[in-house]
């Protein structure tokens, strides 16, 4: 099926480039017109979409196969001669452009295709015919992201039974799928998937069709009408799944989960807050954009979930627990930051897991209460302490391994990035702005640069203190409180800060403290704006204990 036929380009006008131009403001009536724009600033080609037709030959076990077709849609962005595409392994027998039969060449993982002479801002049809082989996944490390991923069999899955899926995170999309392969080059895609009929297959976007053919197979249709990054292109086929359904009560959006038979009752345990979820992230951050429903599959994958749009790996290894919902609560936020607002870079990760962990964090706060949450805030500010010198949250550059930041920095301290600007602008502006940011940002990909020059424009303050010192380098300061007496009525308490490294002034951050006396506790807010603060506080009584950031918002060590 040719992409075409889903009225592709009227769901990416062609009304001009430089998409991530201009700042936010915090009205959310409307979609800019960039969000769906053709991109000027990408090599060659913007990518569209991909249709993609696969048949698998899974009778031969230990050799299982496929032949597939990928016809990508790109827009020029370059008057060009050719095109490079991502693409490892598999065995091309054909390769046409428009219809028409072309040379190409492959060199490492690249995939070199003679276009002809085309002018920039032209739409251009990219046919690649092939045969692959399904990566055979038992007894690999999972965690091993050189060795593991694209289109894989598992022949025992923790059930004892065959499962087929795949995974294309971070760049893993190009061991099965010819295509532009990286995190900024987002696009729709349609999967034709024929598996024996044995199988229920499941693949992003809303499924069309589901046809019985005349040799024993089943072919499944399935299209994502909205961009995506394609590390989120995913299919799985498994003969026991059970399925259990909801509905978001406020949205309306289904939630399907698809778990294997003998876990159905701890999945219910993981998925069954998954509508309420949804409607959190809805109401607070804006629509679900993603069609009229989302789906949650018990995979093979690595020891946690997967964030494939509309098609939520998690792993089975999770189905031990049904503490495991927090990741469900997670690889669903991805709907939002990700999946609809997707990273330029690998080295703007922090700004899909980071801000990820936020959305989940305040679901959960919603959802279990504030003492529940504050635990949750405790916890993962002490795991990216663990990793926080490694590197600067946003590293300089714009090619870094994401394997090597694949850690509780992007994640955690990410997320606590966004928790302090929530204590410095307040809850409710700060969250009416992340709901326009996803709102008009949607569909299109965006930079930590782009993120801090529409912060500054719509809450009106230089943030660039703050940036410097959590954002673009590492490490985090150190805060102790002391106190003198003024007079009678009234004392002096003093914050220090102490660091290695960062900010010459010290670190931004808008401080809680709570000082106590005898059973009285009176809250202290302190912006620190230097390295040593003061403010008055009127006591008569001396303190008996200062607790400095009470409510955990502050990524900071606080002095005994």
């Amino acid at each position: 099926m040719r992409l075409r036929s889903l009225l592709l380009l009227p769901l990416f006008p062609l009304v001009g480039c430089g998409a991530d131009a201009g700042a936010l403001d915090t009205s959310t009536d409307e979609l800019s017109t960039f969000s769906n724009a053709p991109r000027d600033d990408v090599p060659q080609v913007d990518a569209l979409g991909y249709a993609i037709e696969l048949r698998a030959a899974v009778e031969d076990k230990g050799h299982e196969s496929f032949d597939a077709t990928v016809t990508g849609t790109f827009v020029t962005t370059e008057s060009i001669n050719g095109l490079s595409l991502d693409f490892e392994g598999n065995e091309i027998s054909r390769i046409a452009v428009d219809g028409k039969d072309v040379k190409y060449t492959r060199k490492d993982s690249k995939l070199a295709i003679e276009t002809g002479a085309r002018a920039k801002g032209k739409t251009i049809s990219v046919r690649v015919e092939y045969r692959g082989s399904f990566y055979q996944a038992d007894g690999a490390n999972p965690n091993d992201f050189a060795g593991y991923g694209g289109a894989m069999a598992r022949q025992s899955n923790r059930a004892g039974r065959p499962i087929y899926s795949t995974l294309a995170w971070p760049y893993k999309a190009r061991r099965w799928l010819p295509l532009r392969d990286h995190p900024s080059d987002g696009a729709m895609v349609t999967m034709k998937l024929t598996f024996p009929n044995a199988f229920t297959v499941i693949a992003n976007g809303d499924k069309k069709s589901a046809k019985e053919n005349n040799d024993g197979t089943r072919t499944w249709e399935y299209a994502a009408n909205e961009s995506m990054p394609v590390y989120d292109f995913h299919f799985a086929a498994y003969d026991d799944w059970t399925e259990e359904n909801a509905t978001a009560s406020a949205s309306g959006v289904r939630v399907n989960s698809f778990a294997y038979s003998g876990d159905k009752a701890i999945a219910h345990e993981i998925t069954r807050e998954l509508p309420k979820a949804l409607d959190f992230y809805s109401e607070t951050f804006g629509k679900y954009r993603f069609g009229s429903e989302v789906n949650f599959l018990e995979v093979p994958i690595f020891g946690g979930g997967m964030e494939h749009a509309t098609v939520v790996s998690l792993d089975e290894s999770l189905f031990d627990s049904k503490s495991s919902r927090t990741v469900a609560f997670h690889e669903l936020a991805h709907h939002w930051s990700g999946n609809l607002v997707r990273i330029r870079t690998w080295n703007d990760f922090w700004m899909s897991e980071g801000f990820t962990d936020y959305l989940t964090n305040r679901f959960l706060e919603a959802n279990d209460g504030p003492e529940a949450a504050r635990s949750v805030w405790a916890s993962a500010r002490q795991s990216a302490f663990g990793d926080d010198k490694a590197h600067a949250l946003r590293p300089a550059g714009d090619n870094v391994d994401v394997l090597t930041i694949f850690d509780d920095v992007s994640y955690k301290k990410g997320a606590f990035v966004l928790r302090m600007l929530e204590k410095k602008f307040g809850r409710e502006a700060f969250t009416a702005f992340l709901k326009s940011w996803f709102t008009k940002r949607a569909f299109s990909s965006v930079t930590t640069k782009d993120f801090e020059a529409a912060l500054a424009e719509g809450t009106k303050s230089d943030v660039s203190r703050f940036f410097n010192g959590f954002v673009y380098e590492s490490g985090r300061p150190t805060l102790k409180a002391s106190w003198t007496r003024i007079d009678a009525g009234a004392i002096e308490l003093s914050i220090d800060q102490t660091q290695s490294g960062g900010p010459a002034s010290g670190y931004d951050i808008l401080l809680d403290a709570d000082v106590q006396v005898g059973d009285t506790t009176t809250r202290v807010t302190v912006p620190l704006d230097s390295k040593h603060v003061t403010a008055r506080v009127a006591l008569t009584g001396d303190p008996s204990k200062i607790t400095l950031d009470p409510d955990v918002f502050a990524y900071a060590t606080m002095a005994p």
